[in-house]
């Protein structure tokens, strides 16, 4: 018995029996090549996905900070002077000597 090593994709390899005739061999290698890059191709766009995920939500938290930085915030307003107000005789409370 004979086997083969096919080498496909990146860094992948598959063994087959070649104790058969070409056109299913073939097939076989076909099939199993294409599933197993498929595979990986799958497994590598969801792992971007996420990460394209993650980078966005850190990339609106930070332009949120960055907005706030380049708010000026407002100039404090001068203390308001009050005068004092001079009370006037009328309704109050009399103070009586005892």
């Amino acid at each position: 018995m004979s086997f083969i090593s096919v080498q496909f994709g990146y860094n992948q390899q598959e063994v087959f029996n070649t104790n058969c005739e070409i056109a299913p061999l073939l097939d076989a290698i076909h099939t199993k090549a294409y599933k197993k890059m498929r595979a990986l191709l799958t497994e590598k766009e969801e792992f971007f996905n996420k990460e394209v995920a993650g980078m966005k939500k850190e990339q609106g938290a930070l332009e949120k900070k960055l907005e706030k930085l380049e708010i000026p915030p407002e100039a404090p307003k001068p203390p308001t002077v009050v005068s004092p107000q001079k009370k006037k005789g009328g309704k109050g409370k009399k103070k009586t000597k005892e």
